[in-house]
Formats: C-alpha cells, structure tokens, sequence
C-alpha cells in the first residue's frame, strides 16, 4: 500500500510538472519569446516592436488609454517604437552615434530623437524640450543623474519607468526617497534567457516602504550596477 501511494505521488508531481511547462511554454510563445529569440529583436508573436521590458510589465502598461500622453525616453530602441504607436508624443535621447542615425530613420513623426553623447548633455537633455511628461523612461546611461535631473519635469500624476531595476538599485532608493512608491514587475522578457525586474516609481508616500527592499527575481542575474562613478 505505502509503494502504491509513493507511485501516485510521484506521477501527481510529474503530472503538475507537465501542466506547468506547457502552460509556461504556451505564455511565453503568445508573448512572442521564440521570435525575439530567433530574430535577437524586442517584438510580439505579430513581430510588432516591444519595448525590452519585462512581460508582466508590457501586459500592464497596454491596459492603458496613452493616446494623450507625452513620453520621455533614456535611451532608445523598439521602445521607442512601442511608445510612439500608443502616445502623442515621445522624446528620446541617444548618447551612441550609430545607433542614433540607426533609429533616425526608423521614427514617425511623433518621435524627436536627440543625440547628447556626453553625460551632462545626456541627463539633462529632458530639460531642453519644455513642459512636462506623464511618463519618463530611465532605460540608457548614467540612470541615477537621469532620474536627478529629470525628477521636477515629471507632471503631478505622472510615472518613471526604470527598467533592470534590480540591477539599478540606488535610482530606485533615490526615487523612494523623493516620495515614490515602486512596484515591481519581475519575469522573463523579449531576447534574454534570465528574469529581471522592470519598475514603475508613483508619488505615493507610504510608510509601507520604510522596510522595501530591493527586487531580485526569481532566475535573475544577481548583480549590481555602480551608479556613481
């Protein structure tokens, strides 16, 4: 009796493996994973540009009507892309020459790319453009004096994006510390074989966030980034 109920748990185990990897592998080809894999590109299963975001975060942020919304973007990409077919307007800012004149040619007319190759120029480019952003990107270089000299261009009811965040933890804990609140949105994403975390930074002041701490995903990469040299 004891080896009959040892050999229906093992096949009850084995039977919720199977439903868990088909599931999994199901998600992952709706979200588009082995064509970003086969392609090296941030697309869906349609090859529509994808931001490099995590998944859960991209399923999150197409719940929403951004059809008048201004972005601003550090760094850019099929982001860019995404950003532009869903909102009024989008400003990136470049700091790599070649892959500036590679996107120029790319971008609809919602899109003004600037090329700022140094680090002052870079973080402050939000500045040259002029009012403010309900959403600001920090997803290139130097993300820690981008989030400080972007922080008073945010509108009042607008949000930052840091993508990698479990890797970019003092961008994290200076906008926590400036009264957002984060929510982190950990998986697996377009092109890379590992789980990271993509954020999104609200003004929210809580005393939940006395004791946060920071992301690490489940099957990430544990590293992290030197923001202040």
């Amino acid at each position: 009796m004891r080896s009959t109920l040892f050999r229906m748990i093992r096949k009850s185990k084995l039977l919720v493996f199977i439903i868990a990897v088909n599931f999994i592998a199901k998600w992952l080809k709706a979200q588009g994973y082995d064509r970003s894999l086969q392609t090296q590109k941030a697309i869906d299963a349609k090859d529509a540009p994808l931001p490099w975001y995590s998944y859960p975060l991209i399923e999150y942020l197409r719940q929403f009507d951004l059809s008048n919304i201004r972005v601003f973007e550090y760094g850019s990409g099929h982001s860019t892309l995404f950003w532009a077919s869903k909102c009024a307007e989008v400003v990136a800012v470049e700091h790599n020459p070649e892959w500036y004149e590679y996107m120029r040619g790319r971008l609809p007319g919602n899109v003004r790319l600037l090329l700022r190759e140094g680090e002052d120029e870079y973080a402050s480019a939000i500045k040259e453009v002029g009012g403010e952003f309900q959403i600001i990107v920090i997803d290139g270089e130097w993300r820690l004096r981008c989030a400080q000299q972007s922080l008073g261009l945010l509108s009042p009811h607008g949000m930052f994006l840091v993508d990698n965040s479990d890797w970019f933890v003092d961008t994290n804990r200076y906008l926590r510390s400036n009264g957002f609140f984060q929510i982190d949105f950990n998986g697996p994403g377009p092109i890379n074989r590992y789980a990271w975390a993509s954020s999104l930074f609200l003004r929210a002041p809580t005393d939940l966030q006395k004791s946060f701490s920071d992301p690490l995903p489940l099957a990430g990469i544990r590293q992290k980034v030197n923001e202040h040299e």
